[in-house]
């Protein structure tokens, strides 16, 4: 009699949770789909982490997401300014004036917009993407500094969402000094990631260092600059065409070009809400710019999340 009622309470569980559980599957297949869509016929991948859960949910164009090895453009800001605040050797706070242009390491040096951003903090820079506040910043760290961030993040390890057939990246350690000024901007030949790194790195970053065995540990109010600079960079910088109110994104654009090679390729990173994160992405296009290509589609694979999950 007992093994019965065990039998009928088992089954009246199933009949009320698996519809539960098909609507979540349902709806991480719509998003799939809605992504698929998003990206379009355009050459790129994008993917999305449920930082909850700990795991992937949506990858669009696979083979690209976990082999394309490219720089990583202004996505590696980020770990520059996270690599000046371990050291203590930038206050955030200090205002560095760009005026479009720089000497470092008797070279000279030019931000993307010729007349300069004028006072930047840290928050700023990361905001409007300075390149010559990143350099400033270079100029202050050694090469050994940047290679032990940059090494933390496993640049030159596969990613560890343990995907078949991934390739590693490119970490190459250079025993130039200028190399870090090429290093601190994402231009450098010697750094090469892929789309499953970059989203990793974004949901370290989204996770504050707490993510599967990572080293890293980013819950001090030491790097709250960067975690403004990423969201004001979605509030009113370059990634601002990334912004969907409702679910108070934060995250940062990346524009690259290959070597002799005037076509650019476009990133976004990026995660939501920005108080308790839920999901953190990756945009990718083999050509595009990342201000006008990918923030717009971090938008709507943002928009569509939060009308799939929370309407």
């Amino acid at each position: 009699m007992l093994a019965k009622k065990i039998l009928i309470v088992l089954l009246l569980s199933n009949f009320f949770l698996l519809p539960l559980f098909l609507k979540g599957s349902q709806k991480t297949n719509n998003l799939q789909k809605e992504c698929e869509s998003i990206l379009g016929n355009r050459k790129g991948c994008i993917g999305i982490f449920d930082l909850r859960e700990e795991k992937i949910i949506t990858i669009v164009n696979l083979g690209l997401f976990k082999t394309r090895t490219v720089k990583p453009g202004s996505l590696i800001k980020i770990l520059i300014a996270i690599t000046a605040l371990n050291n203590g050797k930038v206050n955030p706070f200090d205002i560095y004036c760009c005026h479009g242009e720089d000497l470092f390491h008797n070279s000279k040096f030019k931000c993307w917009t010729k007349d300069g951003h004028q006072s930047m903090d840290m928050v700023n820079a990361i905001a409007q993407s300075c390149n010559l506040y990143f350099y400033h910043i270079a100029s202050k760290l050694s090469l050994s500094d940047i290679y032990r961030t940059y090494s933390l993040f496993q640049f030159n390890e596969r990613s560890p969402f343990n995907l078949v057939g991934e390739l590693p990246g490119l970490l190459k350690e250079v025993n130039l000094d200028i190399e870090k000024y090429y290093l601190a901007t994402g231009r450098s030949e010697n750094l090469l990631v892929t789309p499953a790194q970059m989203l990793y790195l974004i949901s370290v970053i989204a996770k504050r260092g707490k993510l599967f065995d990572s080293k890293i540990d980013l819950r001090s109010k030491t790097y709250e600059p960067i975690y403004n600079g990423l969201r004001n960079s979605v509030i009113n910088g370059t990634s601002k065409q990334a912004n969907y109110i409702p679910f108070m994104p934060a995250g940062k654009t990346g524009t690259f070009s290959e070597q002799y090679n005037l076509k650019t390729s476009a990133w976004f990173i990026g995660y939501a809400p920005f108080n308790n994160p839920e999901i953190a992405i990756v945009v990718f296009l083999e050509k595009g710019q990342g201000a006008s290509d990918t923030a717009p589609i971090a938008n709507r694979v943002f928009k569509c999340y939060y009308k799939l999950f929370h309407q």
